[in-house]
């Protein structure tokens, strides 16, 4: 896995998805809950230290 300085993580069970908050690059990292490869990376607007868990995410641009 591609995600350097995981601080959080969350799993979305109806998407089949989860999202890591990676505090290395800055960066959040959306993945498949089978594979557990990334399916997308999302710039953050600074370190992301979590990821609230009430499903709203604050604005993100995709960078895949």
């Amino acid at each position: 896995m591609d995600r350097p300085g995981i601080h959080g993580n969350v799993l979305v069970p109806e998407f089949g998805k989860g999202l890591t908050s990676n505090g290395g690059d800055g960066i959040v990292t959306a993945f498949d809950n089978k594979t557990m490869k990334a399916t997308s990376k999302l710039e953050s607007c600074g370190v992301p230290e979590a990821i609230p868990s009430t499903g709203q995410l604050p604005p993100a641009r995709s960078l895949a």
